[in-house]
C-alpha cells in the first residue's frame, strides 16, 4: 500500500516512483476523486485544479 496526501504537489511523483520500484511499470492510470470543469487540460491551473475539489491530485 502507498499511503500519500496527493494534496501536495510531489506526492504523485512518489506514487509513480514507488509503484515502479514495486512493479516496474505502470499499465494504467485512473483518476476517479473530485470534479474537474469543462476546460482544456492543458488551460488548467494549480489554482483551478485546487478548487475543484481537493482529493484530486494536481494535474500537471
Amino acid at each position: 500500500m502507498i499511503e500519500v496526501d496527493l494534496a501536495h504537489p510531489d506526492a504523485a511523483q512518489q506514487v509513480v516512483d514507488q509503484t515502479l520500484a514495486a512493479f516496474g511499470q505502470i499499465d494504467a492510470l485512473l483518476n476517479i476523486a473530485g470534479a474537474v470543469p469543462q476546460i482544456d487540460v492543458f488551460d488548467m491551473t494549480d489554482e483551478r485544479a485546487t478548487r475543484s475539489g481537493s482529493p484530486c491530485a494536481p494535474l500537471r
